[in-house]
């Protein structure tokens, strides 16, 4: 019952501050009101009814990572169409694959993922812990990222001038990939593996690394990727995250509300909730809209597109087609369900979420002889939360959640291993 409580109150609080702070703000922007009567009650229905279906239990990584994406995606994008009148076919769209996502995660069964046994050498020195060795890595990338593009930019302390940091900010070549992988998968890992082994020293210095990124970058997502994943795995450690989520987001939306009202700190509402969880509804209903009156992308934009010499029906990029009407220059990326309907419409979306669900049924296989079987829900944070913002194709390729996958693998592998010596050298000696 505590769930459905927090989950419904979380909603409601959302929608207020909307009303009553975000769309008079921001009404340039397109966060309008202009309410729906019809509209209220059908998102309320499906609301209840996908709180109902969502997988609930906190035993499998599947369940906990479907929780996070249902409040941080679903949630947000059902209080603003009602607000908006924006968007409600997409909306309903999501809300299928919401429920198909759902009904394949409770239901079917994953496939056990065999664990390839190798030989060890014959001599006897000491292995090199994989995650020490992930740190180390994650060292030797922040050290040569400085060497080659500087350090400390004291815009970062300026919510307000970050913007102008982020645009004068380019990687070239690999240094694309390298810097997304240090921020979004390595450090994570990093401080994700030091919690679960209680090892203060490196948790310290795994947050350091990811905010002397942000420093950097000015990218706030890895500023507030520290807190999130210490909030989220201290609920998954207590066994509360279905209602702490909910909880932790309306806490936080109604503390950035208190002190926008005390200081007048616009940015405190600008940050969280609405860039965090608001715009990237409005992203995603406005790529919908787009791509419902135009030619889809048919992956003509990414990776697959380059690979198979796809060639775009547009002369510029989609994300900034999409955001000129209300950000004009502006780069407006979607979350993984739109990017799926920018490409090849419903079926895309649908094909992604059995995608989303196959790997997440991956996990639940690797970790389930894990005696910490939290930690592969707890590593799959970061990724459930940029995928609000980002595709799922990129965040498998350039952000490196497909290598996320193959270290959460190597780290499964080596616990069966140390708890299954015996059965090994067995193995092995036959």
């Amino acid at each position: 019952m505590k769930v459905y409580l927090w989950a419904f109150f979380y909603k409601i609080v959302l929608e207020l501050v909307y009303a009553k702070f975000i769309a008079p703000i921001y009404g340039y922007y397109g966060l309008v009101w202009n309410p729906t009567t019809e509209y209220f009650y059908i998102s309320y229905f499906l609301f209840f009814i996908l709180l109902f279906l969502i997988p609930k239990g906190q035993d499998k990584p599947s369940y906990l990572s479907i929780q996070l994406l249902f409040y941080t995606t679903y949630v947000p994008l059902s209080s603003f169409v009602w607000q908006t009148s924006l968007g409600f076919t997409y909306f309903l769209y999501v809300s299928l694959c919401f429920s198909l996502m759902f009904v394949l995660i409770r239901f079917v069964k994953p496939i056990r993922v065999p664990y390839f046994i190798v030989s060890e050498p014959r001599h006897n020195k000491k292995k090199i812990d994989f995650v020490n060795f992930v740190f180390i890595i994650s060292l030797i990338f922040l050290i040569l990222f400085t060497l080659k593009f500087g350090s400390i930019d004291t815009r970062a302390f300026s919510f307000e001038k970050v913007y102008d940091l982020r645009e004068d900010i380019v990687y070239p070549g690999i240094w694309a990939y390298l810097v997304n992988w240090l921020s979004k998968l390595m450090i994570p890992f990093c401080l994700v593996m030091s919690i679960v082994r209680k090892k203060k020293l490196q948790i310290v210095l795994a947050s350091s690394m990811q905010v002397y990124l942000y420093l950097c970058t000015g990218s706030k997502t890895l500023l507030f990727s520290v807190a999130l994943i210490l909030v989220c795995v201290y609920f998954i450690k207590k066994g509360t995250f279905e209602t702490g989520v909910p909880k932790f987001y309306t806490l936080v939306t109604i503390s950035a509300v208190g002190l926008y009202l005390v200081t007048d700190y616009l940015m405190s509402i600008a940050i969280f909730p609405t860039r965090q969880l608001v715009i990237p509804a409005l992203m995603s209903v406005t790529h919908f809209n787009f791509f419902s009156e135009n030619p889809n992308l048919y992956f003509s934009e990414g990776m697959i597109g380059k690979i198979f010499g796809l060639n775009s029906s547009y002369n510029e990029l989609s994300t900034y087609m999409v955001a000129k009407k209300l950000d004009p220059g502006a780069n407006w990326n979607t979350g993984f369900l739109a990017d799926a309907y920018d490409n090849i419409g419903f079926a895309g979306m649908v094909i992604y979420s059995v995608i989303l669900v196959s790997i997440l049924k991956f996990v639940d296989s690797i970790s389930r002889h894990s005696e910490e079987r939290y930690k592969y829900s707890a590593l799959l944070v970061y990724t459930m939360i940029i995928l609000n913002d980002g595709s799922l194709l990129t965040a498998i390729i350039s952000w490196g959640f497909g290598l996320l996958l193959i270290f959460m693998y190597i780290v499964s592998t080596q616990e069966y291993l140390s708890k299954n010596k015996d059965f090994v050298n067995n193995v092995k000696t036959n």
